[in-house]
């Protein structure tokens, strides 16, 4: 879809949400409290983990908004991060200084992502058949509390939990299975899980109403 195809924001911007979800210079923390009152970046030494804000193509609706908080590792590359680039027009930019030439990412980061997925899913598909084949992890789904639901069952698929943060690792580097397990893949693991589960719960609720 081409850029501008949508109405602008109040600012006159368009497209900023959906694509992806975009870095920020601030040092991850759940709140704003201790946060620096002139507007600058909150930093500490030895930040093992960055703000993104937004939401991207691979989040569900309720996300892409520019209120939506989350965070990873900064040393790992992942599709659905990125950067918002700003281009002042030549009236109004400052004098152009020599800049290092960007590093060269190349096209294995969208390889190793195709790689992955299998294993994602394979990890999701575990939990879901889990948790419809036990009635006490089917009730939380049913109240659309997919935390307990996933919690009741998670010694049912420990094998697959263990071999995605292994792919991981080998793809990505050491120790950033976990973190991608217990960040990013456990804040998408709810709508994932509805998109599996989802259906049989409506076709359930439609029978119980006739």
């Amino acid at each position: 879809m081409p850029a501008g195809s949508f109405a602008p924001n109040p600012f006159g911007l368009h497209d900023m949400g959906g694509g992806v979800e975009q870095w920020v210079a601030d040092c991850w923390s759940w709140d704003y409290n201790g946060a620096p009152a002139n507007g600058s970046a909150r930093d500490r030494p030895n930040c093992r983990e960055r703000a993104l804000r937004g939401g991207s193509w691979l989040r569900d609706a309720n996300s892409v908004r520019p209120a939506n908080r989350n965070f990873y590792d900064p040393t790992v590359r992942y599709p659905s991060h990125g950067l918002r680039v700003l281009v002042q027009s030549p009236a109004t930019a400052p004098a152009r200084l020599p800049l290092p030439a960007p590093a060269q990412s190349g096209p294995s980061d969208a390889g190793k992502w195709k790689v992955l997925v299998p294993t994602v899913r394979a990890s999701t598909d575990c939990i879901a058949r889990a948790i419809v084949a036990s009635p006490i992890a089917l009730g939380y789904a049913r109240q659309k509390s997919w935390g307990e639901a996933v919690e009741t069952v998670s010694d049912a698929c420990k094998s697959s939990r263990t071999r995605l943060v292994a792919e991981h690792d080998r793809l990505y580097g050491p120790g950033t299975g976990k973190r991608f397990f217990e960040g990013r893949y456990a804040a998408d693991l709810p709508r994932a899980l509805r998109a599996r589960i989802g259906p049989q719960l409506e076709r359930e609720q439609v029978s119980a109403r006739r």
